[in-house]
């Protein structure tokens, strides 16, 4: 994403990308991959970062293994989560889903319906099509 950012006049500088989470285990400092349901470190990045933008691509990398997309109560709460700390940090949050590379391309088969009916608006772009769905 950077690269595309610095290509259209973009400020690095103004972009911060969280990484992982360090724990220490037996005096030894463990970098740990960075999941949506770790509520409380994303939390303290926007508290730190105050960013009026947080883009998550693709978000299936940061479900974690113990969360199915294809389950809406597995999903909705780190939906709910992420709905929460927009709405209290005044930022918006996109998640970036990449669909299938074979056509037809239908956007919404294969996953919960938490994905597309909690979000406000749900666009799903494919070399086909887009689909633009206002969801208030």
């Amino acid at each position: 994403m950077l690269p595309r950012l610095l290509k259209v006049g973009g400020d690095s500088a103004r972009v911060f990308q969280l990484r992982g989470i360090v724990q220490t285990k037996d005096d030894k400092d463990v970098e740990l991959s960075i999941t949506l349901d770790a509520v409380a470190h994303i939390e303290e990045a926007l508290k730190q970062y105050e960013p009026e933008l947080v883009v998550v691509d693709p978000f299936q990398s940061f479900l974690g293994a113990h969360i199915d997309m294809h389950r809406a109560n597995e999903i909705r709460p780190v939906m709910d989560g992420l709905g929460k700390l927009a709405a209290k940090y005044g930022c918006a949050i996109v998640l970036i889903r990449h669909l299938k590379k074979t056509l037809p391309v239908v956007p919404t088969t294969g996953v919960s319906e938490a994905l597309t009916s909690m979000p406000l608006r749900a666009l799903f772009c494919s070399r086909e099509r887009i689909l633009y769905r206002q969801l208030f």
